[in-house]
């Protein structure tokens, strides 16, 4: 019903048209959207399944990671002035990742207590 009632949105406002000229046109980005939307599927089985073993925080850490090195590799990869601001935020990451090792610490010492 959902995919309905957005295509039938998409064709009223006029950007189904417009969507299907720019695909005609443009073989090659169907395969990046296509390659992109294998990427998000994976990717939300894997958060899911991070979750669903490791729970939230390390879920929201697997992210955070991710997200840091998507900057790095930008960083690496193309020409751009380094910020002091980002090893400000590495070193604040880094202190999270051990407050949260000494909370998962107290936390198991009080259950076997």
């Amino acid at each position: 019903i959902g995919l309905a009632a957005l295509g039938c949105w998409a064709l009223g406002d006029g950007e189904l048209i417009a969507a299907i000229s720019f695909f005609a046109a443009r073989p090659n980005a169907v395969l990046l959207l296509a390659a992109r939307n294998g990427t998000f599927y994976f990717a939300v089985r894997y958060y899911t399944a991070v979750v669903k073993d490791a729970g939230g925080v390390a879920a929201v850490t697997v992210g955070i990671v991710r997200k840091i090195l998507t900057v790095i590799c930008s960083l690496l990869l193309f020409s751009k002035p380094w910020a002091n601001i980002y090893g400000v935020g590495g070193l604040l990451f880094a202190a999270a990742l051990a407050q949260e090792s000494r909370n998962a610490r107290t936390r198991e010492k009080l259950q076997h207590s």
